[in-house]
């Protein structure tokens, strides 16, 4: 049971790094056009989400490591106490490295929601610019 929570964990741990690696990398393509523009958003409101599941998932992982701690404590033979602390230990680098990731998918988040509202700004900015200019053009 003890090795099979470890091995559930490690999975877990290794799906939730992939997926926040995922949201970087979507998140860190450029706006070009307004079809990209599109895309943007699209996939920020995604990261969202999915950054808020990948929380859950994280909690989940912190129980699993706690129920291994339990194991410790446990009166067992000294090499499954050994291979028990271990894993707990190597559970909780992982859980530190999810952290991180979180920590900077949250930072990437903020920084293409300023991204998408310079670009909203802009874009305004050019259109009124165009309004003015045609209508400067019509009353000639």
């Amino acid at each position: 049971m003890r090795t099979y929570l470890y091995e559930l964990a490690m999975e877990c741990s290794n799906n939730l790094t992939s997926s926040l690696s995922k949201i970087q990398n979507d998140l860190s393509k450029p706006i070009t056009n307004l079809v990209s523009y599109v895309e943007f958003v699209s996939r920020l409101k995604l990261a969202k989400e999915e950054l808020k599941a990948n929380e859950e998932d994280k909690k989940k992982l912190e129980e699993m490591k706690v129920v291994l701690s339990k194991y410790r404590e446990r009166n067992e033979g000294l090499t499954s106490v050994s291979t028990t602390n271990a894993n707990v230990s190597t559970l909780q680098s992982k859980i530190d490295h999810v952290n991180d990731k979180i920590k900077a998918v949250e930072k990437v988040i903020d920084e293409g929601n300023e991204k998408t509202e310079l670009q909203k700004e802009g874009n305004i900015e050019q259109l009124q610019t165009k309004i003015e200019e045609e209508q400067d053009r019509l009353n000639d």
